[in-house]
């Protein structure tokens, strides 16, 4: 017996090793963990801004950084800062930012718009960038984020917050090799015969739970509300806004139950899931009846729903949204969220979302993927937030919460 359990202990060692080099060897080829999603990246430490002696100041955290700003704003302007994620960072010469300056300008109200998108960051992250912008005497700040705290949660408890943590390294590890895919292939169930205990233990992956999401976005709120009064203490009025994502357009290429939907979803380019032809109504549904929760079956009914003028649907892409197995566009969560902290607090908000999907998902070609505005979406953007700017800044506090 002693032998046996020798023999077996030195060949989980084995085992072990050659995973490791494995893992190494991968390693030269493919993203190292912790960095799987350029979108999701951790965020730097370290200062938010950095002044040069001649008193520009630098956006510490940004890659490929925006075009430094003067310390003290230009009397003739007022200064407006945009706080948000890589949404609002955008493209060095087409993002939320540029826009808004020059819808205002076209308004009659010529402003410095200030870029402080932090790639990566979430609401967390953006207290620190709130306390450290108040010596740049900011007329306003425009609030706009929501996507990461989500994501965040889910890149760190997937991959770990960096090279040096054996779990994310391991579950990075496993992914790269698909391991659970390739095994649960012969086990994949089909409509009809599979059970819900067989289909929750060969699933690949389960949305992230309600009461997680839930937990994050009370975080979030947390979060806002702190950011909300630090501008107010300093007298500094707010404009807070809804974030918007193309829900119109199913996945990050990383299926929850397409299992369910045998030959249903396709890779395609971009990270996106393809629909490879039409699914039956009762496929559909019979899905959903053995996981309520399939983001694949939310989305196909949610467009069949909208087909038929039942704008019904539009709960469905939003429910396929949420379900998505990686998180990366913000959740109705984080949208009530921003809504109640908006209406009790008092502050100005803009309700991109609800415009943008009052009776059809906002048409994808405002959008560059998945929850990034292009060139288009960012000036839709700017033209529904420079009523309100405007409004706050010639009249501080006249604006309630009910755009």
């Amino acid at each position: 017996m002693p032998s046996r359990r020798r023999r077996a202990l030195f060949g989980l060692v084995v085992a072990s090793v050659l995973l490791v080099a494995l893992e190494a060897g991968l390693g030269f080829v493919l993203p190292p963990a912790g960095r799987s999603m350029a979108t999701m990246r951790i965020p730097k430490p370290g200062a938010p801004f950095v002044e040069s002696a001649d008193g520009a100041v630098h956006v510490a955290y940004q890659t490929d950084p925006v075009p430094d700003f003067p310390h003290t704003p230009d009397p003739a302007r007022p200064r407006v800062l945009v706080l948000g994620e890589s949404t609002v960072r955008g493209a060095r010469d087409s993002n939320i930012p540029i826009s808004l300056a020059a819808e205002l300008a076209r308004v009659g109200m010529p402003a410095e718009v200030i870029n402080l998108g932090y790639p990566g960051g979430d609401s967390t992250d953006l207290v620190g960038v709130a306390r450290a912008s108040l010596p740049f005497a900011p007329a306003l700040a425009v609030l706009h984020f929501g996507h990461n705290d989500v994501g965040n949660v889910y890149m760190r408890e997937h991959f770990g917050v960096g090279s040096g943590h054996w779990f994310g390294r391991a579950g990075t590890l496993i992914e790269r090799l698909n391991v659970v895919r390739a095994a649960r292939l012969g086990l994949a169930p089909t409509i009809g015969r599979a059970s819900p205990t067989l289909y929750a233990s060969v699933r690949r992956r389960a949305p992230m739970d309600a009461g997680k999401r839930a937990a994050t976005a009370e975080r979030f709120a947390e979060n806002l509300r702190a950011i909300i009064g630090t501008y107010r203490e300093a007298g500094v009025p707010v404009v807070v806004s809804t974030v918007i994502s193309d829900i119109g357009r199913f996945g990050t290429g990383v299926p929850a139950c397409a299992e369910l939907l045998p030959g249903a979803w396709v890779p395609a380019a971009g990270g996106f899931l393809e629909l490879r032809g039409e699914v039956a109504r009762e496929t559909v549904d019979a899905a959903l009846a053995l996981d309520p929760r399939c983001p694949e079956a939310l989305f196909l009914r949610g467009e069949a729903r909208l087909a038929r003028g039942d704008t019904g649907g539009l709960a469905d892409l939003r429910a396929a949204r949420d379900n998505d197995v990686v998180p990366l566009r913000g959740t109705e969560e984080i949208l009530t969220a921003i809504r109640a902290v908006a209406a009790s607090e008092g502050v100005a908000l803009v309700d991109l979302d609800a415009v943008a999907h009052a009776r059809a998902p906002l048409e994808a070609s405002y959008f560059a993927d998945l929850l990034h505005p292009n060139a288009r979406g960012s000036a839709w953007i700017a033209e529904r937030l420079a009523p309100a700017v405007r409004e706050v800044l010639e009249e501080p506090g006249a604006l309630r919460p009910d755009r």
